[in-house]
């Protein structure tokens, strides 16, 4: 999440998840202009960028701590990590985050349900919403339909940008997957 989004502190804009929210911004203002990454953008970048697996802890924290204070929390069924765009990376920053949280909070990791039918380019080097989605469209696809039919589960990403991911997901969830309820968490 940027703060020049439109998105309110903490929640994602509307789609087709119930209820949205990020642990905190990816950036903010810099005192000589311009903007910089918030500390927890900071932590996840170095867990993505220079496989600082010591950010893990203080991130996964911090996310359990926030979930806590969700009113929905008792009623997850699972943790559903956002399959990766680079499979190349030696750590996974959503998996590694997503199987720590799992582990902190006692819900079911649901590892490998959603799951991705082709690569696809990362989606920050795609400016274009239109492009964005068509990147995203079809490309996701659930493992076991009945698995987590008629429950809510929690959707992990790290970094919200534009949604697109999270809303290609979260339908995909609820139609092949008949997820009753899809709520979202991201780092940032």
């Amino acid at each position: 999440m940027t703060r020049e989004s439109s998105m309110g502190e903490r929640s994602l804009p509307e789609g087709p998840w119930r209820a949205g929210w990020a642990l905190a911004w990816h950036t903010e203002p810099a005192e000589q202009g311009g903007v910089h990454r918030t500390p927890v953008a900071e932590r996840l970048y170095q867990l993505q960028y220079q496989s600082d697996a010591s950010q893990v802890a203080p991130l996964v924290v911090a996310l359990a701590d926030f979930l806590d204070t969700r009113v929905v929390r008792p009623w997850l069924a699972a943790i559903v990590p956002v399959p990766p765009s680079n499979e190349d990376r030696p750590l996974q920053p959503v998996r590694e985050l997503a199987r720590a949280l799992a582990e902190r909070t006692g819900l079911p990791l649901a590892e490998r349900y959603l799951v991705k039918r082709r690569r696809t380019r990362m989606l920050k080097e795609i400016n274009s919403l239109a492009e964005r989605e068509q990147e995203v469209a079809g490309v996701f696809t659930v493992t076991d339909p009945e698995r987590y039919r008629d429950q809510w589960v929690l959707l992990f990403d790290d970094i919200c940008q534009s949604g697109t991911t999270l809303a290609a997901a979260t339908r995909v969830l609820r139609e092949e997957g008949g997820v009753a309820g899809v709520y979202v968490l991201v780092v940032t």
